[in-house]
């Protein structure tokens, strides 16, 4: 089944913050997209798995230069569909990196750089103090 107004946002990192709630945590970034345009964005960061952790990859050193189109695009979301196709990212089909490196994290542990919400933490307060734009992939919800 296709994924609902699946898009990506292009924007500028405003404000953020942990959600603590139980059942669904997701972490939260306010994001500027096109002029005067703000977005909340909410980051899944637990599966509902019985055992919650998502797999994820930092790479510091990521060769970019086969993803083109993403700098040149609108500030704002855009939906990907067949006639955008190139927008979407394929890491596993575009050989974007080794998904044998992914690892499971969980969301929450107690203590410095240890989880998925200290990593997301880490990149996007990073992107908010340069005021470099992000890329959120996803789908649009809300009015």
């Amino acid at each position: 089944m296709a994924v609902q107004q699946y898009g990506v946002l292009k924007g500028i990192v405003l404000d953020m913050k942990r959600e603590t709630d139980d059942d669904s945590p997701h972490f939260q970034v306010k994001v500027l997209g096109e002029e005067n345009t703000y977005y909340r964005c909410a980051i899944n960061v637990m599966s509902s798995s019985e055992e919650s952790e998502v797999l994820y990859l930092a790479d510091d050193q990521f060769d970019s230069s086969s993803i083109t189109i993403l700098p040149n695009m609108p500030y704002g979301y855009t939906k990907i569909n067949e006639a955008n196709r190139e927008v979407a990212l394929d890491y596993v089909r575009g050989n974007l990196f080794d998904p044998g490196e992914m690892k499971p994290l969980p969301h929450e542990i107690t203590g410095p750089d240890n989880d998925l919400n200290d990593f997301i933490e880490t990149y996007m307060k990073k992107a908010q103090e340069e005021k470099a734009p992000v890329y959120i992939f996803g789908s649009k919800f809300g009015p």
